[in-house]
């Protein structure tokens, strides 16, 4: 018997090694395990990334691949918490990216870089290095590193209550999931759950709870929901059904995260666990316990120097001690988050703070000094303001800058494209040949679409002919370069007859601004440019429109689309998302609304 059990466990043993080795052998398809996996158990991924490094170098393995690799260990370390470790290794893989000549992996490397900076609330440097991962991505065909460009900037959005901006990328972010797996290589890609969830902290950062909690529980539901990333979603999920008075779910919510908290093998992230859990026992009125939370994750932060979580943490603290009438205790947190704010230079939270004492003071009828911290709230709030917008303003510097070199780029591209093309030439007369034949079809191609275009020059009044391209893109160009709004409305005229169109557009010119262009699409389709405009400006046309429209289609609904301009747009992308925007609007018209669940209005 004992023989037996010795070449057991010794085959076990055998067994246990190979596993391990192969487990730790560096391919493409241990990245994209790891690539989830570092979202779902972060400090475990840390030591398998520090075994996968030692094997790629007994192995010699390829470039791309040891890449792919820092890339990973770089999106570890800002799950970790370590801002600063991400920085330095994100400009080192960017550098090499650029050494190795795979500049496709450049944009995931500037979404590391700025993700690490927003950690530290430097928008100045974390908005323009998001603008330039989406031109490489979008120029390089990496819609992975897209969809998390568009993920993280929404977050930051909606952390600066920009929320029109927000729905847009994260909306955009949504669309493009289904091609994750379109790329050729893969490099790495965020959770499904985090982009959902994203969406569903907007939705409450913007009032819509209902909205939230639909978001949040797909989010759940998504099969990568494992690990830290279960207990993020549970917790938002907790504090969402309490801010809808849903106490029983919220406890229910509750509960299943604190069951998550031994995946939390980071000390940092059980502090930041603990604080949010410690809020939502103070809401709850569970104040003993949110205390006792609230200090353990104190020591913490203090320990890892984590100055704004210990800032957020005092005012937490300075909550609890309010409650409990502890007033000299809680003045003295709040001060000390007040001197971290100012240390810090967040605004932001120090108007919230501001607000907080002069509540407090007016409150005890010590109105000199409640009148005192509002006019420091009304300073702060003014200084965030004027931080976002330069902040924004260095965002579309860097925009232009880039678009210019580019343009430079390309003509240089060109220039030698043809030179070179040219010489070829000179020494190989046979491909006149099938030169010819191309220019054959294009002549073919030309008449055909020559064809069709005297088809619907036919079909068109003469004041109702589509405006040249370019001067669209003029109009779209002028508004990125002043950063006002521009709105599109993309109308479906299928159910007008031809011969009473030219009539019903001369009525709607006249509802129009000057400035405002009206461009016949194509037969079924016409455009309206609303320069200077909302969304919500746009919107109010429509309905300034719609007596215009209605009585030359009575027995069939108007179908609108619109969409504003984000900085990446063009003419196409615009009519593109406006055209998607009114598909939406029909199926939410053809299928009957849940209770609790908003829909798009048609028109």
């Amino acid at each position: 018997m004992d023989l037996r059990a010795i070449t057991i466990c010794f085959l076990m043993s055998i067994f246990s090694i190979n596993a391990h080795v192969e487990a730790s052998e560096l391919t493409m398809a241990t990245l994209d395990e790891l690539n989830t996996y570092l979202h779902q158990y972060p400090s475990k991924a840390i030591k398998q990334i520090a075994q996968l490094e030692s094997s790629a170098t007994k192995q010699q393995s390829s470039d791309l691949l040891k890449l792919r690799l820092t890339l990973l260990k770089c999106e570890t370390l800002i799950e970790l918490g370590e801002n600063q470790a991400a920085i330095n290794l994100a400009k080192m893989g960017d550098a090499q990216a650029k050494l190795l000549k795979l500049d496709q992996a450049r944009p995931y490397f500037l979404n590391c870089l700025a993700d690490a900076h927003s950690g530290y609330d430097n928008l100045k440097l974390a908005l323009p290095l998001f603008d330039s991962a989406m031109q490489l991505a979008r120029r390089y065909q990496q819609p992975q590193a897209l969809i998390n460009t568009l993920r993280l900037r929404g977050q930051l959005d909606t952390e600066t209550e920009n929320f029109t901006a927000a729905i847009e990328d994260l909306r955009l972010s949504l669309d493009l999931l289904s091609e994750l797996d379109s790329q050729p290589i893969n490099w790495s890609w965020p959770p499904s759950a985090y982009v959902y969830a994203a969406m569903g902290n907007l939705m409450y950062a913007s009032g819509d709870i209902n909205q939230a909690i639909y978001y949040s529980k797909v989010a759940n539901n998504q099969s990568n929901t494992l690990g830290k990333i279960k207990h993020v979603v549970l917790l938002n999920l907790a504090i969402m059904t309490l801010a809808n008075n849903e106490h029983d779910k919220s406890d229910y919510y509750l509960e299943k995260a604190k069951e998550q908290i031994p995946v939390l093998d980071s000390e940092l992230d059980l502090a930041i666990a603990y604080s949010t859990i410690s809020v939502i026992d103070l809401r709850r009125n569970r104040i003993a316990n949110a205390k006792r939370l609230a200090l353990m994750s104190r020591s913490t932060f203090e320990k890892n120097m984590k100055q704004t979580l210990l800032m957020r943490n005092n005012r937490q603290l300075a909550e609890i001690a309010f409650v409990q009438n502890d007033q000299a205790k809680a003045l003295d947190y709040m001060q000390q988050a007040i001197n971290l704010g100012i240390q810090l230079y967040l605004p932001t939270d120090l108007a919230h703070f501001y607000h907080i004492m002069a509540e407090y003071f007016a409150k005890q009828n010590d109105f000199e000094k409640a009148f005192n911290y509002r006019t420091r709230q009304n300073k702060a709030l003014s200084q965030a303001n004027d931080k976002l917008s330069n902040a924004r303003f260095i965002q579309y510097k860097a925009r232009l800058s880039q678009h210019s070199i580019e343009n430079t780029q390309v003509t240089q591209s060109l220039t030698k494209d043809s030179l070179n093309t040219q010489s070829k030439l000179n020494w190989a007369y046979a491909l006149i040949f099938i030169l010819g034949l191309i220019l054959l079809c294009v002549i073919v191609l030309w008449f055909m679409k020559l064809q069709r275009t005297q088809y619907i020059d036919k079909q068109l009044h003469p004041s109702e002919k589509s405006q040249p391209s370019n001067q669209l893109e003029n109009l779209l160009n002028n508004a990125k370069q002043t950063n006002s709004p521009l709105t599109l409305i993309l109308m479906k005229t299928t159910h007008i007859r031809q011969v009473d169109l030219p009539q019903m557009l001369d009525q709607i010119k006249v509802k129009l601004r000057e400035q405002d262009e009206l461009v016949r699409h194509n037969l079924d389709e016409v455009i309206i440019i609303l320069p200077y405009t909302s969304v919500q400006g746009a919107e109010f046309v429509i309905e300034q429109l719609l007596p215009s429209i209605q009585p030359w289609q009575p027995n069939h609904r108007v179908h609108m689309g619109l969409a504003c301009l984000q900085q990446f747009d063009t003419v196409q992308s615009l009519i593109k998302r406006a055209s998607a925007n009114q598909l939406n609007k029909v199926k939410t018209n053809d299928t009957k609304p849940k209770p609790n669940e908003t829909t798009e209005t048609w028109y």
